[in-house]
């Protein structure tokens, strides 16, 4: 070690310089009065020290520029989050979602012309299966069926729930073009760029889905349920069916309808989720970006 008056050289565990009578510095001091330069340094400003403004833009633009990469990075991988599970949810569409069954299904009220193709058979019981595609197609096959239902006195109606839950289903080609929009954002634009329209893209989704999955429960509101009603009117002579939450009566005579959710229902909705959570987490990120922006002056706030 040298000394820091003469640059003579010390011995090891001197504590004075031989030759000039120098003092040597305490290590410690020596390190507390680094760092505390360092934290000075940072803070950008020190009572004792002028800091030179250039170095100090240039910390504060690598701070900056490493906060942005940073940021960057998130944002990026939670859009990409956001595209998988698009994807996932358009793949979701085509997976059984609901499974009709009952004694509605079992004596054929419900297998009409049209559900011949999702009509399946087993030794204990017959069900039909609807996917969310499944759904759409019905609607489309069958809408003039619906829309004019016969009573036991064989007068046409319209029925304007059995339509209104028709033209619901219908709605499901929405779900597939509102994710192919979205799924074109997401992986088209970068940044906070049309966050809110996948946002509000999934929002839809989510409505259409909770729509369809309450009106096929409900026997008052389901299509389906009310078409087999209309279909017992014409082949047993009843008098006035009711409609029940769990199927349609009449005296001694009931006849069971039954949806259960399948596997690929819940996928959707976990697909979803993930979808709307995920672009909701961006949107308000880039909400707090600008905040942040225009409390730093770097953008005028906008009235």
């Amino acid at each position: 070690m040298l000394c820091s008056q003469c640059k003579a050289e010390l011995k090891d565990k001197a504590e004075v310089c031989h030759v000039c009578g120098h003092s040597k510095p305490n290590m410690e001091d020596v390190d507390l009065i680094i760092n505390s330069l360092i934290e000075e340094d940072i803070m950008g400003s020190s009572e004792d020290i002028e800091v030179d403004g250039g170095d100090l833009g240039k910390k504060n633009s690598f701070r900056k520029v490493k906060r942005l990469n940073t940021g960057d990075r998130w944002i990026q991988g939670i859009r990409y989050m956001i595209f998988v599970s698009i994807i996932l949810f358009i793949l979701s569409l085509f997976t059984n979602w609901f499974t009709i069954s009952g004694t509605t299904v079992d004596y054929g009220f419900v297998n009409n012309s049209y559900t011949q193709k999702y009509f399946q058979e087993t030794e204990n019981e017959s069900y039909i299966e609807f996917s969310g595609y499944d759904l759409f197609n019905y609607s489309g096959s069958a809408m003039n069926e619906h829309k004019m239902i016969k009573k036991s006195d064989g007068v046409l109606s319209t029925s304007i729930l059995s339509a209104i839950h028709m033209y619901i289903m219908l709605a499901m080609a929405v779900l597939l073009a509102s994710s192919l929009a979205a799924c074109c954002v997401a992986f088209l634009y970068k940044a906070f760029t049309g966050m809110a329209i996948i946002r509000n893209l999934a929002i839809v989704n989510l409505v259409v889905i909770g729509l369809n999955y309450i009106f096929l429960n409900v026997t008052f509101l389901s299509a389906i349920a009310i078409r087999a009603k209309s279909v017992i009117d014409q082949q047993k002579d009843f008098g006035t069916l009711h409609m029940t939450f769990n199927g349609i009566s009449h005296d001694q005579y009931f006849y069971t309808y039954k949806v259960g959710e399948n596997s690929g229902f819940y996928g959707t909705i976990i697909a979803l989720g993930i979808w709307l959570t995920l672009s909701i987490v961006l949107y308000e990120m880039k909400n707090s970006e600008k905040v942040r922006a225009i409390e730093n002056g770097e953008v005028d706030e906008v009235l």
